[in-house]
């Protein structure tokens, strides 16, 4: 029981980490896990996001809302981390077919 606490606690880590660190953590993560589906398309949403959250970044007064982009991203990495994988609206479905 012991082992199966550890590993759900290093998962939800890891996704989380995922996310923290949007697109460069995303690209570790989708080169690294070359048999596990689930953390490459969360690894490739993670890169998506990235990119999104530096154009917003760009444009004045949208700022807050890379930021909460961001805390979106971290909650969709906590969730995966426990089991639910969350889609994304339309970055999940751009990037379900290349993970």
């Amino acid at each position: 029981m012991a082992g199966k606490k550890s590993t759900q606690n290093r998962n939800m880590i890891i996704y989380i980490a995922i996310y923290f660190f949007t697109w460069l953590s995303g690209l570790v993560a989708f080169l690294l896990a070359k048999g596990d589906k689930s953390m490459r398309f969360h690894g490739l949403q993670s890169i998506v996001l990235g990119i999104v959250i530096v154009v917003l970044s760009f444009l004045p007064f949208i700022g807050i809302i890379s930021l909460l982009f961001w805390l979106y991203g971290i909650y969709v990495g906590y969730e995966a981390g426990k089991g639910n994988d969350i889609n994304m609206p339309i970055i999940g479905k751009l990037v379900k077919p290349y993970a």
